[in-house]
């Protein structure tokens, strides 16, 4: 059977039988360009809120414009506009192209996080504590996202989503330059409450754009020097010590990533790898020299008490983070199978006098403290058998403009679930957004190569 059309450079593919490409491929490539731009809109405003977010949340905290009045329980804007314009949108797509929409894998996975957490929430209720509200807005609502941005992604081109977002990042990566040589100069410091108050929040977001750009080139697309060095020096200039970890995580998985796609096969240049690694350390050598150079040593004495607390021995480097995770696991070991149940807080007093909740500042230690090991391992095992399949489906993409999208969106998720294992990324309303709408792409992926390769359930994909 010879396929027609725009799908005819594709009979050279090793995608499976041709039925099956027909009947899922031709769809696949019926682009919707307002779908394209909407998503490019929703990925942008993403990064703004998460640049600029300790401004807005200090307006949302206030009411302070009427637009916020719009959202309960003072909600980010970004609810409303995932809330009404995507959903609306989402049910469109599916009612107009609901006979050939691959079939998606996964979709169990979300299930048994609301499971889960519902489940933590009733035993949580029982014992006492007050429901977490956070607990809801934090993971529940964004996460709800994936049911209607799977079914968009369908009608999209990521590589063009990408790209576009790389475009958008500029700017703010230059901000961010702009922020830290400022800060380390001795300069006016720029208020984090204020407009121009860039959060490392952002830098996240930026992560993403910079893996974007390091994954096409590698797959042989068209070279964006500039564009990788500006998003290299936005990410690194400011030095937040969180960041940094991050960002070399990334790196090193990408990398590995990498290697493991071109030796399954993949059209990945290992010449250009090498070059950019090359022209990286040069330009991190340069802009250190700058920053470093800068304010009599402001720079070096930020990130000894950043990353030694000082250099003063005595002094925990894990910020309270190991002394609150024993607590944790303290506390778990009362009731090791359900968990305490959500609502349960550790408290700390401020300067002030006044007590505040204490972040744990570690998903797996929360979620074993909270649902006790029959979530926690529920939600690995589940976890577990998504990040396998789509490792593995990873391996058996042959076009690059379908390659360098999944390597980079791939890495991004996993490096933020990392960040989860010292840090509080996913409480980030923004941030927790555009991780389950990458989260949404790799579904809609995997599930289509799954769909070509024609492969057979296995009771790890009925899992997960």
């Amino acid at each position: 059977m010879q396929l027609k059309s725009n799908m005819d450079y594709m009979q050279n593919d090793d995608y499976g039988q041709a039925d099956s490409i027909e009947h899922y491929g031709n769809n696949a490539f019926h682009y919707s360009g307002l779908a394209e731009w909407y998503i490019t809109a929703c990925m942008g405003y993403l990064l703004v809120e998460a640049f600029f977010y300790k401004f807005i949340e200090q307006a949302i905290k206030s009411r302070a414009y009427w637009f916020m009045n719009l959202t309960p329980w003072n909600t980010w804007p970004s609810v409303m506009w995932f809330f009404t314009f995507g959903l609306l949108f989402g049910v469109f797509i599916f009612m107009s192209k609901k006979k050939g929409l691959v079939p998606i894998r996964g979709k169990a996975l979300f299930f048994l996080l609301w499971i889960v957490i519902l489940f933590g929430a009733f035993h949580g209720k029982v014992a006492g504590y007050p429901i977490w509200l956070g607990t809801f807005r934090q993971t529940i609502l964004p996460s709800a996202i994936v049911f209607w941005v799977v079914i968009l992604v369908q009608s999209i081109r990521y590589e063009i989503i990408l790209s576009r977002f790389i475009i958008i990042s500029l700017p703010f990566a230059v901000i961010n330059v702009f922020y830290g040589i400022n800060f380390f100069a001795g300069g006016a410091i720029i208020s984090k409450d204020s407009l121009f108050g860039a959060s490392w929040y952002g830098s996240y977001v930026l992560i993403l754009a910079y893996l974007a750009v390091f994954a096409r080139m590698i797959a042989g697309k068209k070279n964006a020097w500039i564009a990788m060095i500006i998003l290299f020096c936005g990410i690194m200039a400011p030095l937040q010590k969180p960041v940094m970890v991050t960002f070399v995580f990334a790196n090193v998985l990408l990398l590995f990533l990498a290697f493991k796609v071109r030796k399954s096969g993949g059209d990945i240049r290992i010449g250009k790898t090498f070059i950019i690694i090359i022209i990286l350390l040069i330009v991190g050598m340069i802009g250190g020299s700058i920053i470093f150079g800068l304010g009599n040593d402001t720079a070096s004495r930020f990130l000894i008490e950043r990353f030694l607390k000082g250099g003063e021995g005595g002094k925990d480097l894990s910020g309270g983070r190991l002394e609150m995770w024993v607590r944790c696991l303290r506390i778990w070991t009362k009731n090791p199978v359900f968990g305490t149940g959500l609502g349960r807080r550790l408290y700390g007093t401020g300067e002030s006098g006044i007590p505040f909740a204490l972040p744990i500042h570690n998903l797996l230690i929360q979620i074993l403290m909270e649902t006790g090991l029959i979530g926690f391992l529920t939600l690995i095992l589940a976890v577990g058998g998504w990040l396998r399949r789509s490792f593995k489906t990873l391996t058996w993409e042959t076009r690059s403009d379908r390659l360098w999208p999944r390597l980079a969106i791939i890495t991004w998720i996993v490096t933020i679930l990392f960040t989860t294992l010292y840090g509080e990324a996913l409480t980030i309303m923004p941030l927790a957004f555009i991780f389950w709408m990458m989260l949404a792409f790799e579904c809609a992926s995997h599930s289509q190569m799954i769909q070509w390769y024609q492969m057979p359930e296995n009771s790890l994909d009925e899992v997960s």
